[in-house]
């Protein structure tokens, strides 16, 4: 397990780690969990990413689900 303080670290260790799974949440200082998870979709396609955050409005749910997370929550 490895934990990331802003979406910049996030970014790198999803790109260059191995992992099954990621939890990322939306907000994150640097790069927010949206381009986090662009960045993942363009390099990783197959690795799940499951949003866990307290941003969960509508809009929040359908976009993060349409850039590509399996799975969309709040804690």
């Amino acid at each position: 397990v490895d934990v990331a303080r802003d979406g910049i670290e996030g970014r790198r260790l999803a790109l260059d780690g191995q992992y099954d799974v990621i939890l990322l949440d939306l907000m994150l200082p640097g790069v927010d969990g949206f381009g986090v998870l662009a960045a993942i979709r363009e390099r990783r396609r197959q690795l799940p990413v499951l949003m866990l955050t307290a941003r969960d409005t509508v809009e929040d749910r359908v976009r993060g689900l349409e850039q590509g997370a399996d799975d969309y929550r709040r804690p």
